[in-house]
């Protein structure tokens, strides 16, 4: 996830089991990217949240995903 003006925290859920799979867990004020590489551990329909837990912080960003 890539922005100029948030700096973002990444979850990844597996919703059916409301699990936990992953979290990017880097607060970094000089750094507004955030980044998971993980190896599923199940098919499904999987859950991304992004948040930030600086007030006053808003803008865009883009979202990748890559499958291998």
């Amino acid at each position: 996830m890539n922005s100029k003006q948030i700096d973002v925290n990444l979850y990844l859920l597996l919703p059916a089991k409301e699990k936990l799979i992953a979290t990017n867990d880097d607060i970094a004020p000089n750094n507004f990217n955030a980044k998971l590489t993980v190896t599923l551990p199940e098919n499904g329909v999987y859950y991304l949240l992004a948040n930030t837990f600086a007030g006053g912080e808003s803008g865009s960003y883009s979202l990748r995903a890559k499958i291998n």
